[in-house]
């Protein structure tokens, strides 16, 4: 019943943007519609991705009410977003409590984030070379472990034998990545 209720009820959101008109912008209008908070595009971190992903979970495209838009982009290519219709009172609600959280706290689903992380970082370590693997200890340092572990880590590529014996793994990636 209370689905319902939202469906008829007007709701005005406060942390949410009406579509506007980009400049040098070539395609179709979305006046009818507010931007949902998380977009991805081409070049996007691991935060956004996964923050874009948790958005998708809360808020469902169907559509005609919510629309997953592409747009292309002169620097980053393309640019995804969800448009939600302004009489969709549900999901503008839910959407507006997500841009209101992000104030406060930039991850919308931190296990998510902390997978999709994971998963980067394991896939970025195989892709090493080993010669990168053993420069990365050199100036980072051994955490301690297991010896076995530490060549798992360089000569293998294993990334969760080199989380357990790299100092500071995680953070060593993302200043490698960026």
């Amino acid at each position: 019943m209370s689905d319902l209720l939202d469906e008829l009820l007007e709701y005005t959101p406060l942390h949410l943007n009406r579509w506007k008109t980009p400049d040098d912008y070539l395609g179709p209008d979305y006046f009818d519609y507010f931007a949902a908070p998380c977009t991805v595009h081409r070049d996007s971190d691991v935060l956004a991705r996964a923050n874009w992903e948790a958005q998708l979970k809360l808020i469902p495209i169907d559509g005609e009410r919510v629309m997953e838009v592409c747009a292309s982009h002169w620097a980053v290519g393309w640019v995804f977003w969800l448009a939600i219709h302004k009489d969709n009172a549900a999901m503008l609600k839910i959407a507006d409590n997500l841009a209101a959280a992000l104030e406060d706290y930039p991850v919308v689903d931190d296990s998510l984030y902390s997978q999709m992380e994971w998963d980067e970082n394991e896939e970025d370590w195989k892709h090493l070379s080993v010669k990168e693997r053993l420069a990365m200890y050199r100036r980072y340092g051994f955490s301690g472990g297991d010896l076995a572990g530490l060549l798992r880590a360089i000569l293998r590529g294993n990334w969760s034998a080199a989380y357990d014996t790299l100092n500071e793994a995680g953070d060593v990636m993302y200043r490698w990545r960026n």
